[in-house]
């Protein structure tokens, strides 16, 4: 579902427009230019039912638009820092595997020969059972065990042959996305167009004076909980939490 970004006519769309949100009571929220004491303005995004009906409704959830860029890049740069590590991580994998490749394929010969064998007894079983027809509970066991000694050399065979492909599947897989990280971290700054390709939603939740920030990105990421002070400073990191949130000043 694609999110619908209005704006009254002649005004500009700002950069989370349609993706920020109010996690406490689900309005979205809305960005205003704030002209500053020394010249200049700045984009801040509040809460629309706070901005709308006050204080008794809801909080500020007032965040500065620098601030979200900021998190979002220093984000961006680490995923792009996982995703270098996941692939150094395959491709020392794929070396290793090419530095067995000798043995692995003689394994698979000697599988195969296994399975020929195996094959071959079968058979002489087969005949055996319709000579000795008073005796054949006993020969379907001895065909059950080699059906099984078959079918577990053709699954280590597949495993043998299937491993490699598999881990150039995934090298190939990574490397459009390690690309991009590295093209938009190169810019030094996140455009709109590739904001909107790497955040999903981002969710202001305010608390005792505190702003979190929960970014939902358009990717399995690895997700985690940045913990900022009052001065933007990143002061703890836990994993693993099922989603990604980021504690920003107010």
């Amino acid at each position: 579902m694609k999110d619908r970004v209005r704006a009254a006519p002649g005004q500009k769309i700002h950069r989370y427009t349609g993706i920020i949100e109010c996690a406490d009571c689900h309005s979205v929220c809305t960005a205003r230019t704030r002209k500053l004491p020394q010249g200049g303005r700045r984009v801040e995004y509040i809460c629309n039912t706070y901005h709308r009906y006050g204080k008794e409704y809801c909080t500020t959830h007032l965040i500065r638009e620098e601030v979200l860029d900021d998190l979002v890049y220093k984000e961006l740069l680490r995923v792009k820092k996982m995703a270098h590590a996941n692939w150094e991580a395959i491709d020392a994998l794929a070396k290793d595997w090419a530095a067995q490749k000798f043995n692995a394929e003689r394994q698979i010969d000697r599988l195969q020969e296994r399975i020929s064998v195996l094959k071959n007894e079968v058979e002489q079983i087969l005949m055996e059972r319709i000579r000795d027809k008073a005796h054949a509970d006993i020969y379907d066991v001895m065909l059950q065990k080699r059906d099984e000694a078959i079918q577990s050399a053709e699954q280590q065979i597949n495993e043998y042959r299937d491993a490699q492909a598999s881990i150039e599947a995934r090298k190939e897989s990574m490397r459009p996305g390690i690309d991009l990280l590295d093209a938009i971290t190169s810019e030094g700054s996140v455009s709109d167009a590739h904001l909107r390709m790497f955040v999903n939603k981002v969710y202001l939740h305010e608390q005792d004076g505190k702003l979190s920030v929960e970014f939902v990105l358009n990717a399995d990421f690895q997700t985690h909980l940045d913990l900022y002070d009052q001065n933007g400073e990143l002061t703890d990191v836990c994993n693993d939490l099922g989603y990604l949130r980021s504690l920003a000043p107010v």
